[in-house]
């Protein structure tokens, strides 16, 4: 949904964990010794309108300021009345962001739009629209104060919606430039969602508007809207064009599901890991079904979320092993960047962060180590982030079997930074993870490997 809408206000780029750290340690019952970032990595494929790169640098060129013909040259902009609030927080995105040349010329990113700032609400306007269209990292944006007080009630499962997921694109689409119909990809039953609906159908249009060639967070923001509202999808199924209409609904369907298969095994189902308190719904799935002979972790179409939900939610099936390498940028000069790599492992006593090689320090409380039967994990290209995390995890280090098709290659991660000014939010690309095996699935976008199923 628009929860994920791009990141991008950030007066105050300490840390997340003062506030959502912490609250989502007390909400799980997990108390992390130390939580200098928060990470929340979030699978927003390009952001807000999914253009190739060149169509954003093409309308990056093309803004105008308010009652001019054209945006001035770059000389003239240079020679403009520099704007403190936004020149500081394109400082502050570069003093964190992995990748400091994603942002391309700092200085003159941040005189691009001196002429075109002339007014209080401008400097946010135009950081928006420096890390949504001029940088080259889709997942480092603004988020305005609206979408982040969504996206904080995503977190806590306080969502409205209608049920209904797309197909992710491939990494083949992704690499070609094409923009796939947007298709149904699964949907829950509940009375008020779903109905009339079946994977595969295509979706001309959401009440009213067009989604040929459109995106899949396209679609989800075309559902967005106020609880109990209907919305209608213009569908095409075996060559039929037919109206379905669905109610819009808070009442959120289970993020973790558990279903017998054959009698035998368990068939748990996790929707994302955006909840602090995913890895316990899985761990309970896991309890309330003692006589399974074997457990089938369903972690297709899973977008991601909070990167220690994917640890805790490890530490249900594993015992002792390494879960993941984070490769982290430290707040320093964008021309020297520094970094620091960090190794988390799940020991009996908890899970454990090693910063440089150097002594572990506790991390996290663990789950005790549930299972002693075999594990399959199914993933597909919409396994993405934290699933992919918690893929790889259990692949390398519990001898778990993957199932399905590469996953999505989203081997980065955000970290969201509040706005205490402004009440919005940055979220700004601060790391990589790799697998236990050292397997980098990839940047998410230009280049996507995908974790690899057995």
């Amino acid at each position: 949904d628009d929860q994920v809408e791009a990141l991008m206000q950030g007066q105050q780029l300490d840390s997340i964990s003062a506030n959502t750290g912490e609250r989502a340690g007390e909400r799980a019952h997990e108390r992390p010794v130390e939580q200098s970032l928060s990470f929340l990595d979030i699978i927003a494929f390009d952001n807000d309108s999914k253009q190739s790169r060149q169509s954003k640098q093409d309308q990056g060129r093309a803004v105008v300021s308010p009652g001019s013909a054209k945006a001035p040259p770059e000389a003239a902009a240079a020679a403009c009345p520099t704007s403190a609030e936004y020149e500081q927080r394109i400082n502050q995105v570069a003093r964190r962001i992995f990748d400091p040349t994603t942002l391309g010329d700092l200085n003159e990113l941040k005189t691009k739009y001196n002429c075109d700032i002339q007014r209080t609400s401008d400097p946010i306007k135009y950081v928006k629209l420096a890390l949504d269209v001029d940088d080259k990292d889709p997942y480092t944006s603004y988020i305005t104060p609206d979408a982040f007080a969504k996206f904080m009630k995503a977190q806590k499962g306080e969502v409205v919606g209608v049920g209904v997921e797309f197909v992710m694109p491939t990494a083949a689409d992704d690499k070609t430039g094409k923009n796939p119909p947007l298709i149904v990809q699964s949907f829950d039953g509940t009375n008020a969602r779903g109905r009339g609906l079946q994977p595969g159908d295509q979706v001309l249009a959401i009440d009213g508007k067009d989604m040929q060639g459109k995106s899949w967070r396209d679609g989800a923001s075309a559902l967005g809207g106020a609880d109990h509202t209907p919305v209608k999808l213009r569908i095409l199924r075996d060559g039929m064009v037919r109206d379905v209409v669905l109610t819009r609904t808070s009442e959120e369907p289970a993020n973790v599901s558990t279903e017998m298969v054959d009698g035998k095994f368990a068939h748990i189902k996790v929707r994302n890991f955006m909840t602090d308190d995913t890895s316990t719904q899985i761990e309970q799935a896991v309890i309330d079904n003692p006589d399974a002979k074997g457990y089938i972790l369903d972690l297709r179409h899973n977008s991601g979320g909070l990167l220690h939900q994917a640890f805790t939610s490890a530490s249900v099936f594993m015992n002792d092993g390494k879960v993941a390498t984070i490769k982290t940028r430290l707040d320093s000069d964008p021309a020297h960047p520094l970094y620091e790599t960090d190794v988390y492992r799940i020991g009996k006593d908890g899970i454990t962060k090693t910063i440089n090689d150097q002594k572990p320090l506790p991390y996290f409380q663990r789950h005790p180590d549930r299972v002693d039967k075999p594990v399959v994990v199914l993933v597909d290209q919409g396994t993405a982030s934290a699933a992919e995390i918690l893929a790889g995890a259990l692949k390398d280090s519990d001898g778990a079997f993957v199932v399905g098709t590469p996953t999505f290659g989203k081997g980065i991660g955000q970290t969201v930074f509040p706005d205490a000014f402004n009440n919005g939010a940055t979220k700004v690309t601060t790391f990589r993870y790799y697998t236990p095996s050292g397997f980098w699935p990839g940047d998410g976008h230009d280049s996507r490997i995908g974790l690899q199923p057995n």
